[in-house]
């Protein structure tokens, strides 16, 4: 007899395709097999789906934004589902599939409530009456020998959204004894940002900006206590890792954005003005306070939300470290 078959469809950004992870985990619990077609803006994207034991077939194509996927792409029409999923950013895939049942996000929905909202109800509409499971992302075996209590910082964020970017991750770091920065080079210009200031990382931090692959990289954000990042794809990677990750948010909305995840904390400034604005046009670039809520968040207020959730060693001579 033939097994259920299932396709996930993802597409977009990092975090874009890692929230839709967990439809590919109800699925195989519901007892389908399950492929796996993605269109990502990071060709790397799909080294962190290659090999998961929940994926029976991963296929790539290229992605309006960033070409060519790293695993080959075809273009021949899939087929033979039972059921078909298709994300806001994966829509435009549809007319490369064959399936019996096709659900789709809502649009309204997501531009709302954002992805996992719109994965919840296409998981009800499967038949899943339990909580969503958790996002998840392979890594390489690469070991980084950290010290322990290492925090990784991701300072950039998809380029043409530098609104999300905060001012005070290199003064972070000087807080720290022992930190790791990650990312691309691009993420290092802030040219377009609030700030316009390069970053100047202290002597002792581990910059491993441009040198890792994604693969990599997502094993040394598993080897490390925390997180601390903007709104980024980096800060979904760590939520699937099952890493603390700690998203620093302006204006876009962290009940939209982020993943509900027991390892996922949300850091804000706590204006009076932000409930509102969280709940304002999805995309926006700028408000009427100009970004006071990241304008005026410091280095400080933020390792004391991170310190107030996880215990990290001190540092000597620090009067912050000795609060932590």
């Amino acid at each position: 007899m033939c097994p259920r078959r299932a396709l996930v469809t993802a597409a977009s950004g990092l975090g874009d395709i890692l929230r839709a992870t967990p439809l590919i985990r109800v699925c195989a619990a519901i007892g389908y097999e399950v492929d796996v077609l993605i269109a990502p803006d990071y060709p790397e994207t799909a080294t962190l789906l290659e090999n998961a034991p929940e994926i029976h077939q991963l296929f790539c194509r290229p992605s309006r934004w960033g070409g060519m996927a790293s695993v080959p792409a075809s273009n021949a029409i899939l087929g033979d589902y039972d059921v078909a999923t298709f994300t806001y950013w994966s829509a435009s895939l549809q007319s490369t599939v064959r399936a019996d049942r096709v659900l789709i996000f809502d649009s309204r929905k997501w531009l709302i409530e954002g992805d996992h909202a719109c994965v919840l109800s296409i998981a009800r509409q499967l038949g899943w009456n339990k909580p969503l499971s958790s996002p998840f992302a392979v890594t390489s075996n690469r070991d980084f020998a950290l010290s322990p209590g290492t925090i990784a910082l991701h300072p950039g964020c998809k380029p043409d959204w530098p609104w999300k970017k905060w001012h005070g991750f290199a003064d972070l770091a000087r807080l720290r004894p022992e930190v790791v920065v990650i990312g691309t080079a691009s993420d290092l210009d802030n040219s377009k940002t609030y700030f316009s200031k390069e970053f100047t990382w202290p002597a002792e931090v581990r910059n491993f900006v441009g040198q890792l692959s994604l693969f990599d990289t997502a094993a040394l954000l598993k080897q490390c206590a925390a997180l601390i990042s903007n709104d980024s794809g980096m800060m979904h990677l760590a939520v699937a890792l099952g890493v603390p990750a700690f998203g620093i948010f302006g204006i876009t909305s962290p009940q939209r954005e982020s993943i509900p995840a027991p390892n996922m904390f949300p850091i804000t400034k706590g204006l009076s003005c932000e409930n509102a604005c969280h709940r304002g046009r999805w995309g926006r670039r700028d408000c009427e306070h100009h970004l006071q809520c990241l304008k005026t968040l410091t280095p400080t207020e933020v390792l004391e939300k991170v310190c107030s959730i996880i215990p990290l060693e001190r540092r000597g001579g620090s009067t912050l470290a000795s609060r932590c």
